[in-house]
């Protein structure tokens, strides 16, 4: 035994499972949203805010079976850095909507810290000419974990995309986003096993090539349904 190393949360398999069970939480959080009331006409810092809430319910919950986290994601904390760079930099100061901190203390310690970020778009009809929702979710949201500039989820092999369906069909939505996905050079959304629902939580996947670690990275997308009459 001697020599042998220790696996860290951060080994690919190790990473999943803890990654689905945050998953798991967020979705449960997602569907306490949905019975918020007038959310298809909110503004995301607004739904931001229930959903933090929402999630403390959904944790609350999963502790009662045992099946809780220690925490929950600390809402618009900047990007922690990378000990690889010698000095502080622009995308330390960037902000993911959300990021869950996750510490291993048998990696080794200057690399024990990392965080999962979650990054939040509202998808549909554009409020106006110039702000499309559609758009503003790949070039504000998914390619701010391909780029330089904001490196969200630096140093982890998966983050996560979440949007507020507000309007439109399924089908139109995503046919806008993957193209936005190809003009920005971030990877396409396959659509949800299963088909979609109505009401639910529907989730979908990317990968992302980048120029910074860790690369390929897996996108997951959860998108809840808050469109009225539905």
């Amino acid at each position: 035994m001697n020599g042998q190393r220790i696996p860290t949360i951060f080994d690919k398999d190790l990473w999943r499972e803890w990654e689905e069970r945050l998953l798991d939480l967020c979705s449960r959080a997602l569907r306490k949203l949905r019975n918020c009331p007038h959310l298809e006409n909110e503004k995301e810092p607004e739904i931001n805010r229930k959903l933090f809430m929402c999630m403390c319910e959904a944790n609350g919950d999963l502790m009662t079976k045992g099946r809780g986290l220690d925490h929950i994601p600390q809402p618009e904390a900047a990007n922690i850095p990378d000990p690889n760079d010698r000095h502080r930099t622009n995308w330390e100061s960037k902000i993911p909507d959300f990021q869950w901190q996750i510490i291993d203390h048998s990696a080794p310690a200057i690399e024990s810290v990392r965080c999962y970020a979650i990054e939040c778009k509202r998808l549909g009809c554009p409020p106006s000419r110039q702000w499309i929702l559609n758009e503003k979710y790949v070039t504000s949201g998914m390619c701010r974990f391909s780029r330089e500039s904001h490196r969200y989820g630096n140093l982890c092999s998966s983050g996560a995309m979440i949007g507020y369906v507000q309007s439109m069909r399924f089908d139109d939505i995503l046919s806008e986003v993957n193209g936005n996905a190809r003009k920005n050079h971030v990877g396409e959304l396959g659509l949800p096993k299963g088909g979609w629902r109505n009401k639910e939580v529907n989730r979908l996947e990317s990968v992302i090539v980048r120029t910074f670690r860790v690369s390929p990275f897996d996108l997951r997308h959860l998108w809840i349904d808050l469109r009225s009459g539905t």
